[in-house]
């Protein structure tokens, strides 16, 4: 990631915090934050020129194929997310696509394969790297992570107010330094 980035996502964590009357600990739910920033989310359900099998297809049959995708038309976003998702799914997801657009990511080509007939979608693995890092930090600030580790909140509470999967909380810990950061600050008091 480029220098400066990490710091970056921590700024603007807590400036959308503050905007929304929120503490830098408090937990930024992404529906919210999505209504905030005038970006409407829509499900498959919503779309009513979607046909029946397609629905079934997209929320049953082939659901683990797709998470979320942000559509900008005239300098309009939407996003369309998977809501056969676990809700801590749904937030990660939306908060993932959301962090493209804060940060100005530019869209990826769909191409369709005719031979196969599928889209195929282009991917760029830096913007995918800071979509996922600025989305943990809206989610899981570093500040939020202090406050869950030293004042001891259980990491299920964690989980149930900032509506994320143990793996999200266990990353933002590991790849932060707060478990670290944490585990000195206990060595120095024994």
């Amino acid at each position: 990631m480029r220098r400066g980035f990490k710091t970056w996502c921590e700024n603007i964590s807590v400036r959308y915090r503050k905007d929304l009357g929120l503490s830098n600990t408090d937990p930024l739910g992404a529906k919210e934050f999505a209504q905030h920033l005038k970006i409407p989310l829509i499900k498959p359900d919503d779309i009513s020129s979607l046909s029946p099998k397609s629905k079934r297809i997209l929320l049953h049959e082939d659901a683990s194929a797709w998470s979320a995708l942000t559509l900008c038309c005239n300098g309009k976003h939407l996003i369309i997310y998977n809501s056969s998702n676990a809700p801590q799914r749904q937030s990660s997801d939306i908060m993932h696509e959301l962090s493209h657009i804060i940060i100005g990511h530019t869209e990826q080509k769909v191409i369709h394969s005719k031979d196969l007939n599928v889209l195929i979608r282009g991917f760029n693995k830096d913007q995918e790297e800071e979509a996922d890092w600025l989305s943990g930090t809206l989610l899981l600030p570093k500040d939020a992570l202090m406050k869950i580790k030293f004042q001891k909140i259980s990491y299920q509470m964690a989980l149930s107010e900032y509506c994320v999967s143990q793996s999200m909380l266990t990353m933002r810990l590991n790849r932060t330094g707060v478990n670290y950061i944490h585990k000195r600050a206990n060595n120095k008091w024994k």
